[in-house]
């Protein structure tokens, strides 16, 4: 007989199974339009999944760059940019004045977006997403466009703006003046919250791929990355380190947009590791454990979101 009760994976209390809900591996909020998500069943309960989404997945979805992010790929609205958390971003540009002259404050331009200027005076501001969903010619009158720009701080999403633009504008406007009038970069802190909503998002990862064997993540091993995730309490080794940017040779030559996780255990050592990439930014390793004993095997795994594609599945991979 099924059992009435389930033990949470974070706060570890046994409850009954009416207290526990879904719980996204990575939260909907950056899945938006994703088929076959992932989410995990009778493993989180709802006093903790309600307490980290009203807390550390709230802020990691409305600042940082996964905050830019969800405007630039079309996830939340331009016009309500103003909810974006901007104290852990810094803007930079090239040339200040020049920009604040021609186009005034540009912490609403959010970086990698084309802006318009239309012949009302009004300002129109399409991000990459916007783009990549609808042609121009379907989102603003052509005919009133006087002047546009892009801005990003990255040259392929510069191109990839002025690939989709070049059929509709090519005629009125040299497009490599524009690309280049203006770079906007932004550098973004990771604070303690970040890094747990990091860390549990591959913890999350792990609690699914084991499901097989439940009882995995309730191991001591694993308790340094649970008592992180739950109390903010930092472990002897670093849990969770910026690395490189995701690359197509760690996607197995697969090109993406969109999310990534991976989870392996170290052949040499008695390391589980998983690493996580939002939104193409860059990969972020996390230390689930590093003294792990337990004779079950840790399976390798790997999945990716892809918001173009609107579907989440396994693929195989080079990155260890």
């Amino acid at each position: 007989m099924e059992s009435t009760n389930y033990r949470c994976i974070y706060c570890l209390e046994i409850k009954p199974v009416n207290l526990f809900n879904g719980e996204h591996v990575i939260h909907k909020s950056m899945t938006k339009r994703i088929q076959k998500n992932l989410i995990l069943h009778g493993r989180v309960c709802e006093t903790c999944n309600s307490t980290y989404g009203k807390t550390m997945d709230l802020k990691l979805s409305r600042s940082y760059f996964e905050g830019l992010n969800r405007f630039r790929q079309d996830m939340k609205p331009v016009s309500e940019s103003h909810h974006l958390d901007q104290k852990n971003i810094q803007w930079s540009v090239a040339d200040p004045e020049a920009f604040h002259n021609e186009i005034g404050d540009f912490t609403e331009v959010l970086g990698d977006c084309l802006i318009l200027f239309l012949s009302d005076t009004t300002k129109k501001i399409f991000t990459l997403g916007q783009l990549r969903r609808k042609p121009l010619n379907e989102l603003v009158d052509l005919d009133k466009i006087e002047m546009l720009r892009v801005f990003t701080g990255r040259q392929d999403r510069a191109d990839a703006i002025g690939e989709l633009i070049k059929p509709h504008v090519s005629e009125k406007f040299q497009l490599a003046e524009n690309l280049e009038k203006h770079k906007v970069t932004a550098t973004v802190t990771y604070d303690e919250i970040a890094q747990r909503a990091i860390a549990k998002i591959a913890f999350n990862y792990f609690a699914l791929v084991t499901q097989q064997n439940p009882d995995i993540v309730f191991e001591k091993s694993f308790d340094s990355i649970r008592k992180f995730i739950y109390r903010g309490i930092f472990p002897s080794i670093r849990p969770v380190q910026k690395q490189e940017e995701l690359s197509d040779f760690a996607l197995g030559g697969l090109s993406l947009n969109g999310h990534w996780i991976r989870l392996y255990k170290n052949p040499d050592l008695s390391t589980v590791i998983a690493k996580v990439s939002l939104f193409n930014q860059w990969v972020w390793k996390v230390v689930l454990s590093s003294n792990y004993q337990n004779g079950s095997e840790i399976p390798t795994s790997s999945h990716v979101w892809d918001i173009d594609g609107e579907l989440c599945q396994p693929i195989l991979t080079n990155a260890t």
